[in-house]
């Protein structure tokens, strides 16, 4: 009885080595036909994101908008997929948030801006599952007092000597029609020949949204102006770059702008920016319709330009108020002999 049961375990045993080497030779075999495991690549999606930035900008450029803006967006967008690749609503929200403590409200109002136009497009085209920001609200950025430049700091600029004779004539006049106008500095350096009218001194100006406007200028403007182009290269930019076939950019007046600030001792130096706001606070204290003003800049309502230079309005009623205040009339009778 025992030798029968010693022979079955043998054989159980047996029956049991054999299927392990079974198994193991149906292992190695497989493990010796199948192609080796190769490393993740860039998820497809990803990719076609890669594809798509170029022609999500271009749609940016038939929108009208502007250079300076498609610039922005473009890295705006670039820099933030970096740190996220895989973006959700909730690690938009989080990685925003983190940034608002290095990065102003306004930065990341671009920066949430850029991300909703991209995955607009992206979506649209069946480029990304679904729009990560579509439901985000913009994050508030707390409006500035408008800082306008000094009257000695705007006389320095037009008094400035640059090395160039050329480079000086051709900087004081877009300083002057900037000056004279109001026109964002992108709108200076994107005017054409043919949108200028130094008969009837007026411009025609391509603004935001592929808005067109007509602004009249000074005469001494004007004169700048025709003697400016005397001497521009042959193109059909009033102000062109160092390649004629293309206009001068808004960073390279920046620059230059800089420079000659420090030289001349304006600190902080003054923004492009700024100009504008030199034009429209001296307009509208020397009494200038705001519906002029408005449209000279390129606003879509009067309310806008109110809003933006309220300090304007601010300095009216101080002064209003100390020559027809109420108390004054009161102080003025106490004074002729009192009440009556």
């Amino acid at each position: 009885m025992e030798q029968q049961y010693n022979l079955a375990r043998e054989l159980h045993e047996h029956t049991a080595e054999l299927r392990r080497q079974d198994l193991n030779s149906v292992l190695l075999r497989w493990s010796q036909q199948a192609k080796p495991l190769e490393k993740p690549s860039l998820p497809n999606r990803l990719a076609k994101v890669e594809d798509g930035i170029p022609q999500w900008l271009a749609s940016l450029e038939l929108e009208g908008k502007s250079q300076e803006t498609i610039d922005l967006y473009r890295q705006c967008a670039v820099n933030y997929l970096r740190s996220d690749p895989n973006p959700t609503a909730l690690s938009v929200q989080a990685n925003l948030g983190a940034r608002l403590k290095r990065f102003s409200a306004h930065d990341i109002q671009s920066h949430q801006k850029a991300l909703k136009s991209l995955f607009k497009f992206l979506v649209k085209h069946n480029l990304w599952p679904e729009n990560p920001v579509a439901d985000m609200p913009l994050t508030k950025a707390i409006s500035k007092e408008v800082e306008c430049p000094s009257d000695e700091a705007i006389q320095k600029l037009l008094e400035a000597k640059l090395y160039r004779a050329r480079d000086e004539v051709k900087f004081k006049t877009v300083l002057m029609l900037a000056l004279d106008t109001g026109l964002r500095m992108n709108e200076v350096c994107t005017l054409e020949r043919r949108n200028t009218d130094l008969v009837h001194l007026e411009l025609k100006v391509l603004g935001k949204g592929g808005k067109e406007r007509t602004v009249v200028i000074s005469q001494e403007t004007g004169d700048m102006l025709r003697a400016w182009l005397k001497k521009a290269p042959e193109s059909k930019w009033v102000f062109p770059g160092t390649d004629p076939h293309r206009h001068w950019s808004y960073s390279t007046f920046e620059v230059m702008l800089k420079q000659i600030c420090g030289k001349l001792g304006i600190d902080p130096p003054i923004h492009p920016h700024q100009l504008r706001h030199y034009y429209a606070t001296r307009a509208l204290e020397s009494g200038a319709k705001l519906e002029i003003v408005a449209r000279n800049l390129g606003h879509s309502t009067p309310t806008m330009t109110a809003q933006v230079y309220r300090h304007v309005k601010v300095a009216e009623q101080h002064e209003e108020h100390a020559k027809h205040g109420p108390l004054r009339k009161l102080r003025e009778r106490q004074q002729n002999g009192g009440l009556t």
